[in-house]
């Protein structure tokens, strides 16, 4: 009787989980190679239509470019020279003066007033409006200029340049006017103001602009 139930000798044993755990395992690995291999095969789909469209832009855009040429080299010079005009024209048409004035204000500090703002060209670089200004500034203190000017090329959208003092005297004081050369190059387009496409001086409600 002692010998049957001694279990050491005879220890118990059951095949079938090991294999149903291997099994599993099989099935499980398999769905996810599946799973996988969908997804790869999508992504390698998409990149080809990617690749695909991006040459036909490249090959219509050659097309275009060709085709540009070619009527560029059937104008005369006098007509080349009035297409250019046309395309200035419409640059400065998108030149937006409220988002200027908005970004002067930005950077200016206490004590320094604008006199002038002179626009001597507007065109469009990678992309971007670049206008070239000579910027005239009123002030008693050199010190607030030369913060102005730190300010403008800190700013990421004017590069600025002293160009002239002049001394002026009054009854009040004596005050400098300073003449600055400004690249502006806004972070993005704003909706063109309505101006005429001739303007090549402008001015505004920030304060101590003269006409």
């Amino acid at each position: 009787m002692i010998n049957r139930l001694n279990l050491a000798s005879k220890p118990f044993r059951n095949s079938t989980i090991p294999w149903l755990l291997s099994v599993g395992i099989l099935l499980v690995s398999a769905i996810s190679f599946i799973f996988l291999y969908a997804q790869w095969e999508k992504t390698k789909a998409e990149a080809q239509l990617v690749r695909t469209s991006s040459q036909e832009i490249e090959d219509e855009l050659k097309v275009y470019q060709e085709k540009e040429q070619q009527v560029k080299q059937q104008l005369t010079p006098e007509q080349q020279q009035l297409l250019l005009a046309a395309h200035k024209l419409v640059i400065r048409k998108k030149f937006s003066w409220s988002r200027l004035f908005s970004d002067l204000e930005n950077v200016l500090p206490g004590g320094v007033s604008v006199s002038a703002i002179n626009v001597e060209d507007v065109a469009l670089r990678e992309g971007r409006t670049e206008a070239e200004l000579q910027f005239g500034v009123l002030s008693r203190s050199y010190q607030s200029v030369v913060g102005m000017i730190d300010n403008m090329n800190s700013s990421g959208i004017f590069r600025a340049e002293l160009r002239g003092q002049d001394l002026q005297r009054s009854e009040s004081g004596d005050y400098s006017e300073y003449t600055l050369h400004l690249t502006y190059t806004p972070h993005y387009n704003a909706s063109p103001l309505q101006m005429a496409p001739d303007t090549q001086s402008a001015t505004n409600s920030i304060p101590g602009v003269q006409q």
